[in-house]
Order: structure tokens, then C-alpha cells, then sequence
């Protein structure tokens, strides 16, 4: 049985069975420099993807957790599926 899920991005896939989210952290460093001042810019970004069957789909990348933690928890509640984090 197929079912169809609705991304409020309006994107639509079809699939049979929903594996889980994980979510991603990766560091960004870099440095920026601005006339007389040199800094070093340091963060995190926080990547949420939906497995699926035998593919993957990119739901959200976002560098303020306090947001995005809650956002892949409530998805995850929602569609029953279980959520872990890689790092």
C-alpha cells in the first residue's frame, strides 16, 4: 500500500516505509576579515533528514538548534518515526 506525504515545502513523494530522521552536525569555520579587523567566524549547522525505503530527503537546515531540535521532534512524533542524532 502506497501512502503520500505532504512537505510543506509542497513537495509530495510516495513511499512504503518511513525509516526514521537523523539529524547531522557540522562545524563552519572561516575566517572574515573587514578592513582593520580580522575574525573568526565559528558555528554550528544542524541538517534533518527523512530516510525512507531506500532513499533519503534533506527536510531542514538550520544553525539555531533552539528552533530546529524542537521542529525535527514534533515531525518525528508525527509521522511515528524514531529520530536519532549522528553526533
Amino acid at each position: 500500500m502506497f501512502i503520500v506525504l505532504f512537505i510543506p515545502s509542497g513537495q509530495t513523494f510516495r513511499y512504503q516505509v518511513l525509516k526514521g530522521i537523523r539529524i547531522d552536525k557540522e562545524r563552519i569555520t572561516y575566517n572574515a576579515s573587514h578592513r582593520a579587523r580580522d575574525r573568526v567566524a565559528d558555528y554550528f549547522v544542524y541538517t534533518g533528514t527523512l530516510f525512507y525505503d531506500k532513499r533519503k530527503l534533506e527536510l531542514s537546515s538550520k544553525s539555531d538548534y533552539s528552533w530546529f531540535g524542537p521542529e525535527m521532534k514534533r515531525l518525528a512524533a508525527e509521522l511515528q518515526i524514531p529520530i536519532k542524532k549522528s553526533y
